[in-house]
C-alpha cells in the first residue's frame, strides 16, 4: 500500500468557512515576505490535511473542528513546495495522523472509485492499482466485428463519452498534483512501480527505448507540433527536443486507422503533457504509439476548472474514401469515374418497344391462321381415315369372295378329273364348261374390283401421309411462333425489369458519398455508398451493390444477380477506419468477389 507524504494543497479554516490553499501559493507568501514574516507566522499553523478534511465531511456529514484534522506544515525544497504532516512530540503524534480512509495517507478508497469509474484500473490484493490501458489499447487496435456495449456504467472503450473526457490517469494527478510520483502500481507487465519510476523526460526515453524497447513508461513534456499525416498515414507529435541535439525529437505516433485527425490533437500543443505508453525504437527515432487521449493523456499544466480541450473527432469522408478504394484495389477492383451515360442499355432498348408489339401482332395473327389450316387439314385426314377404313372392309368382303370363289373353280376341276367323267364328257362337255366359265368370269371380277380398291387405299394412305406431313409442318410453325412470341414477350418483360433496375442502379450511384468500382475479370460493377447520420455518434451506414454488365456498358445486365450488402459501424470508435475495412473484407467475402480468389499480403 502506497501514501503521500508531500501533499500539494491543505485546508484552511477562515471566518467564512474551511477553503482550499495550496502549496504554490503559500510558497509565493514565503518567497515574498519571508518566513519570519508576520503574514506568514498568522497562518502557519492553520493549514490541515486536506484528505482529512474531506474524509471527515464523508464519514460524519459535518465540517470539523480544527483540532480534529492533523496540522500540517509547509515546506520548501530545491525539488518541490509541499505540506506534510508536522512533526511532533511522541505524546503528541496521535493528534497529527491522517483519520483512517484520508486518499493520502492510503489511496485504496480512491482506487476503488476510480475503479468503478473507469474500465482499465483494478485493484490489486495489495490494495494497489493495476492498470490495463495497454490491454485496451490490444482491444482498441484489434476490435471485433461484434462489439459489446454494456460495461456496467464505466467508461468503456467503445463508448462515445471516452473521445471528449479526461481518463482516470488525470484524475490521479489532479488529486495529488507533482506528489502522484510516490503513488504505486502495477503495470500491465506485472510490475509494481512508483510513477516517479515511470516517469521519463524526452531525452531519457530516447535513451531508454534504445536500451529497453517495449517498455512501460510515462514521457513528460512539452509538445512543440502536431505534424501533418504523413505519406504512411501516420500523425507524428513531436515534444520538443532537449538536450541532446543528436537524436530526432521523442514523438507520440498516431496509426492511419485512428479515427483521430490533426485538428482533433491540436489541443496539445505548447501543453506539458504525460503520455502513457510503452516505448519503441523506429529506425531513426523513438516514439510511444498514441491510441487514446482519454487513456494515455496527462496534462501537467491544467489550470483550476479547466474545462477538457479534448473535442469529438469527426469523420473524415476522404479518408473512408481512400481507405475503401485501396480495399477495393486489394480485390482487384479499380476506382471508376461515373457519368450519366453510363449504363443506359434498357433505356435505349425501350425504342424498340414499338417494333416489339408490331411482331407480337404479327405472330398472333400468323398463328391464328395456321391454327385455323390445321384444323383444316385435321379434318380432312380424318375424312381420308374415314374413306380408309371403308375400303379395308370393302377389300378384306372382296378377299374372301374371292377365296371362296377360288375354291369352286378348284372344285369343279376336280370333277373334271374323275374316269367316268372322261368317258361321259362328251355327254356334259357343254354344261360345264359354262360352270366354269361363270366362276371364272366372277373370279376376274373380284381381282378387278380387288385391284381397284387397293389402289383406292394407296392413294388415301398417299393423301393421309401428305396430310399428316402438313398438319406436322404446320404445328412445327406454330412451335415456331409461339417461341418467339414468347421471347418477344420476355424481350419485352426484359426491358421493362431492366430499366427498372438500371434506375435502382444509377440512383444508388448517385447519391452522396458514393464510390464506383469494376472487376474487369468479372465484369463486375461495385458501389459503394457511404451513409453519414446527422447525429455525430451514431451509426455509420455502408451499402454496396453489385451489378454484371460489360466495361463499356451496351450489354444486357443481369438483374437476378444484383446484390446488396448492407454493414455498419459506430462513428465514436477509436480505431473507426480499421474497423471499416475488416467489416468490408467480411462483406465481400460474401459476394460475388467471394470466388476470385486473392493473393495474401
Amino acid at each position: 500500500m502506497s501514501s503521500i507524504s508531500s501533499m500539494p494543497c491543505a485546508a484552511k479554516k477562515t471566518s467564512s468557512g474551511w477553503i482550499t490553499v495550496s502549496a504554490e501559493e503559500i510558497g509565493e507568501i514565503k518567497l515574498k515576505y519571508g518566513d519570519k514574516h508576520p503574514s506568514y507566522i498568522k497562518i502557519k499553523d492553520s493549514f490541515r490535511c486536506h484528505g482529512c478534511y474531506e474524509t471527515w465531511q464523508e464519514i460524519y456529514h459535518r465540517e470539523p473542528y480544527e483540532y480534529e484534522i492533523p496540522t500540517l506544515t509547509h515546506r520548501v525544497s530545491q525539488e518541490k513546495v509541499a505540506f506534510r504532516l508536522r512533526r511532533t512530540k511522541p505524546s503528541e503524534a496521535k493528534k497529527h495522523e491522517h483519520i483512517k480512509g484520508c486518499y493520502y495517507n492510503d489511496p485504496t478508497d480512491y482506487y476503488k472509485e476510480l475503479s468503478d469509474t473507469f474500465d482499465y484500473i483494478e485493484i490489486a490484493k495489495k490494495a494497489t492499482a493495476r492498470l490495463t490501458i495497454l490491454n485496451q489499447m490490444n482491444q482498441i487496435l484489434k476490435p471485433k466485428i461484434k462489439t459489446s456495449m454494456k460495461t456496467l456504467g464505466k467508461h468503456n472503450t467503445h463508448r462515445s463519452s471516452h473521445l471528449q473526457t479526461f481518463g482516470a490517469l488525470q484524475d490521479i494527478y489532479n488529486r495529488y498534483q507533482e506528489s502522484w510520483g510516490e503513488l504505486s502500481v502495477i503495470t500491465e507487465d506485472n510490475e509494481e512501480k512508483k510513477i516517479e519510476d515511470l516517469l521519463l523526460s524526452p531525452d531519457e526515453a530516447i535513451a531508454s527505448s534504445k536500451q529497453f524497447p517495449n517498455k512501460i513508461a510515462i514521457i513528460y513534456g512539452i509538445i512543440q507540433k502536431v505534424e501533418p499525416r504523413n505519406n504512411g498515414g501516420y500523425i507524428n507529435i513531436i515534444f520538443k527536443q532537449g538536450s541532446n541535439k543528436s537524436e530526432r525529437p521523442f514523438r507520440l505516433s498516431v496509426s492511419p486507422y485512428h479515427i483521430y485527425n490533426e485538428i482533433d490533437l491540436k489541443c496539445l500543443e505548447n501543453r506539458k503533457i504525460g503520455c502513457y505508453g510503452r516505448l519503441n525504437r523506429n529506425q531513426s527515432f523513438s516514439q510511444i504509439e498514441l491510441f487514446s487521449l482519454h487513456h494515455q493523456i496527462v496534462f501537467l499544466d491544467l489550470q483550476k476548472s479547466e474545462p477538457c480541450p479534448f473535442r469529438t473527432p469527426s469523420i473524415n469522408i476522404d479518408r473512408i474514401q481512400k481507405l475503401l478504394t485501396r480495399t477495393m484495389e486489394f480485390h482487384h477492383c479499380k476506382l471508376q469515374s461515373y457519368h450519366p451515360e453510363m449504363f443506359n442499355f434498357y433505356k435505349q432498348a425501350q425504342s424498340n418497344f414499338k417494333k416489339i408489339k408490331q411482331t407480337v401482332q404479327k405472330i398472333q395473327q400468323k398463328h391464328q391462321l395456321l391454327f385455323q389450316e390445321k384444323e383444316m387439314k385435321t379434318q380432312e385426314k380424318n375424312s381420308m381415315s374415314v374413306r380408309h377404313n371403308t375400303l379395308l372392309i370393302d377389300m378384306a368382303n372382296i378377299k374372301k369372295h374371292l377365296r371362296i370363289t377360288k375354291s369352286k373353280i378348284k372344285e369343279t376341276e376336280k370333277q373334271f378329273s374323275n374316269k367316268f367323267r372322261k368317258w361321259t364328257r362328251f355327254i356334259y362337255a357343254g354344261s360345264e364348261s359354262k360352270e366354269m366359265q361363270e366362276l371364272k368370269s366372277e373370279q376376274n371380277n373380284l381381282i378387278t374390283q380387288l385391284d381397284s380398291y387397293t389402289r383406292q387405299k394407296q392413294n388415301v394412305e398417299a393423301n393421309i401421309t401428305n396430310l399428316e406431313a402438313a398438319i406436322s409442318s404446320i404445328e412445327s410453325s406454330i412451335t415456331d411462333l409461339e417461341k418467339k412470341h414468347t421471347s418477344a414477350l420476355n424481350t419485352f418483360k426484359e426491358i421493362k425489369r431492366g430499366v427498372e433496375i438500371e434506375k435502382q442502379w444509377k440512383a444508388h450511384i448517385e447519391q452522396d458519398f458514393c464510390l464506383l468500382y469494376h472487376q474487369e475479370n468479372k465484369n463486375l460493377w461495385m458501389a459503394i455508398q457511404i451513409q453519414q447520420n446527422p447525429q455525430p455518434k451514431e451509426a455509420l451506414i455502408f451499402t454496396c451493390k453489385f451489378l454484371y454488365n460489360n466495361p463499356d456498358y451496351t450489354d444486357r445486365i443481369y438483374p437476378e444477380e444484383i446484390l446488396t450488402i448492407i454493414f455498419d459501424t459506430p462513428s465514436y470508435d477509436l480505431m473507426i477506419y480499421q474497423i471499416i475495412q475488416k467489416k468490408l473484407n467480411q462483406s465481400l467475402g460474401q459476394s460475388p468477389l467471394k470466388r476470385h480468389l486473392i493473393p495474401h499480403k
